[in-house]
């Protein structure tokens, strides 16, 4: 009867003790559900093994039941021992996130390795990647985190083209490719490596665009963004076809949404989650080189929203204030500047470029 007794107690402290364990998942679009911990015995009965699911959540709060890994004695009795196995989010940007003070298990660590772990306020590593949505219940501050998105196609010389668009949740300080540090163009004259261009406007049928002249691509705040093909400089000094890494360092990820920049009837919205049903939406078209009606718009991207709507199959066209569409059909990399032949109109080699018109591989070529 005292033996009965016994693991009779020693049964109920154990279901308390996997009811008491709950923990909190978000979706992409920052809706939160409170989830109840399973528990099963194994084959030989010594052990209680939790088996932590959780979809394809954006954002799971493992602060309850991260350090959990019980053995209790009762006498000379031995409560079954507690652990968890963990398995991850198929969407590889969810956020793991434990209090300041959260014991980590040695089960749990095992399984959070190479995950985005936010602990507290502050969070070691976050890689976050093209193609899946991003959300983040808490403000936190990334020590390193990075973005990587690929540039199957470059903008042609002289033609343009090969536009993407970008929004981030952090504060873009470096953007690298290869392990090589890149430079984007501050100015028409600046010497730099790919293009990042701001929206600063537009009409009915245009979306005005400017250089970023910042020393860091602002986080929520959408963005073009284009890389050099082969037209420039060969392919030595081609990005097309590269993944550029946007990174920051020691730099504050808020939960606070994507700008939406209006000027007039357009306005340009980012997107970390992406989204499917748009009104009055137009978004980068598969060639780069305008926004065209799509209801679809990918995570981590903008697109135009008309306030008026337009008639089927308009187009919203790319504009730089210079009267073209491409914007940087004559301005050169500095691979390009440093291998092409390049004269002043009195017929001297220069090998810097300033304002002027000159002679470029025997073809006039005005820089502004």
């Amino acid at each position: 009867m005292r033996i009965a007794m016994l693991l009779l107690l020693i049964s109920a402290s154990i279901s308390l003790v996997a009811q008491d364990n709950r923990f909190v998942i978000w979706n992409a679009n920052g809706i939160s559900e409170t989830v109840s911990v399973p528990y099963e015995k194994d084959q030989t009965g010594d052990v209680i093994t939790n088996v932590i699911s959780v979809g394809d959540a954006a954002a799971v709060d493992l602060s309850s039941i991260a350090g959990i890994m019980k053995t209790t004695t009762i006498g000379e009795w031995i409560v079954r021992k507690l652990t968890y196995t963990f398995e991850p989010s198929t969407n590889p940007n969810c956020l793991y996130l434990v209090d300041e003070n959260t014991e980590i298990s040695a089960e749990m660590a095992k399984s959070l390795e190479g995950l985005n772990v936010v602990k507290g306020t502050n969070a070691a590593d976050i890689v976050l990647t093209s193609g899946f949505p991003f959300f983040t219940p808490r403000d936190f501050t990334a020590n390193n985190i990075r973005y990587e998105r690929s540039f199957d196609k470059g903008t042609q010389r002289g033609v343009g083209g090969g536009w993407q668009t970008i929004v981030l949740p952090f504060d873009v300080q470096t953007v690298t490719a290869d392990g090589q540090n890149l430079k984007w163009f501050a100015d028409a004259n600046d010497d730099a490596d790919f293009w990042v261009f701001k929206f600063v406007g537009g009409n009915d049928n245009t979306a005005l665009f400017d250089y970023n002249s910042d020393s860091k691509l602002s986080a929520a705040t959408p963005y073009i963004v284009a890389v050099p093909d082969q037209s420039w400089a060969g392919s030595e000094f081609s990005l097309e076809g590269k993944t550029l890494a946007f990174c920051g360092e020691n730099v504050a990820v808020s939960n606070t949404a994507p700008q939406a920049i209006g000027s007039g009837n357009l306005s340009f919205v980012g997107t970390y989650i992406g989204a499917a049903e748009l009104v009055n939406a137009y978004v980068m078209n598969s060639a780069g080189s305008s926004f065209a009606p799509n209801s679809i718009v990918e995570p981590f991207n903008a697109y135009v929203h008309s306030k008026n709507g337009k008639p089927a199959g308009v187009h919203i066209y790319i504009d730089f204030g210079d009267g073209t569409e491409t914007g940087i059909g004559t301005v050169y990399s500095k691979a390009a500047r440093r291998d092409q032949m390049v004269y002043d109109l009195q017929g001297r080699r220069l090998s810097t470029l300033s304002k002027g018109v000159y002679v470029v591989d025997g073809k006039k070529v005005v820089v502004r």
